[in-house]
């Protein structure tokens, strides 16, 4: 168990880790812009044909409308956009997190449930956390600040 914890926890060099934020973030902009630019257009379909999911129901989200699907697509690429360029880490990252959720449930709330794009959900999550990681500012393997 030890050696787990050491591996899951030795600090990673800060380059790393921005780069990762950025692969993230921009696939945000690929998802929304090229995989899936149909989920905007669920603002227009009919409502008798939205079938919330159980998230969606539980936290009470209304019915997604022409407006509402727009503004969640641009502020949704605004906030990955300012996360990607490492400003505001945590604010941006919680927004990319909520918007992104929102997002998939727009998507998924149809008929329809795709489960890869969980994992991309959680992982928008890490750059989030990335500060709390690395704000110690120890170099790998010193055990020293730098």
């Amino acid at each position: 168990m030890g050696a787990v914890t050491t591996w899951l926890t030795t600090p990673v060099p800060r380059a790393r880790i921005a780069w990762l934020r950025t692969i993230l973030y921009g696939f945000v902009w690929f998802d929304v812009l090229v995989a899936r630019p149909w989920v905007r257009d669920h603002g227009s379909v009919p409502r008798s044909l939205y079938h919330p999911l159980l998230v969606a129901r539980v936290l009470h989200l209304p019915v997604p409308t022409a407006p509402m699907t727009t503004a969640v697509m641009l502020t949704l690429l605004v906030a990955a956009a300012v996360a990607a360029a490492g400003r505001l880490p945590r604010a941006a990252g919680a927004m990319v997190a909520a918007l992104y959720l929102e997002w998939m449930l727009i998507a998924f709330s149809y008929g329809k449930v795709d489960h890869d794009p969980v994992g991309r959900c959680e992982a928008s999550n890490s750059p989030w956390w990335s500060p709390i990681c690395c704000r110690c500012g120890r170099r790998p393997g010193t055990g020293m600040g730098s």
